[in-house]
């Protein structure tokens, strides 16, 4: 019997670290879910090529645990410049990314670009995309 209660113990023990790592699974899970964008994709329009420096700001909720911290912003074309936050974002806090268009030197017509990120939340990079068309 003292065998037998001693097997059944070590079954509960095993058991409670499984429930015990599972929980704080969860909890990392949680906290890696990261930062949401109100849109991926900005359409910045149709403007004039005498009026090709166009604005537009993309908003975000972190949703993580933890601050957000942006380490780096690239975009495809140095036409782009990006404006990230100096402070981290507070967790359930919003933010802005301001992104500025330069088409002086560009042809006219449709124009599409990415700009990538890095982060220290999940996704810990990731890209978005501005859009329009430039007309005489």
């Amino acid at each position: 019997m003292p065998l037998l209660s001693f097997c059944t113990m070590i079954k509960k023990l095993i058991l409670l670290i499984l429930v015990g790592l599972c929980t704080s699974s969860l909890v990392k899970a949680q906290d890696t879910m990261g930062v949401k964008f109100d849109e991926m994709l900005l359409d910045i329009g149709t403007f004039p090529k005498d009026s090709s420096v166009r604005h537009c700001t993309f908003k975000f909720k972190n949703l993580s645990q933890g601050k957000l911290y942006f380490y780096k912003a690239s975009p495809d074309c140095p036409c782009v410049s990006i404006d990230l936050p100096k402070k981290p974002t507070p967790s359930g806090g919003r933010g802005e990314i301001h992104v500025t268009y330069d088409g002086r030197n560009k042809e006219i017509g449709e124009m599409r670009h990415w700009i990538y990120f890095n982060t220290n939340v999940e996704p810990k990079s990731f890209r978005l995309r501005i859009s329009g068309v430039m007309v005489e």
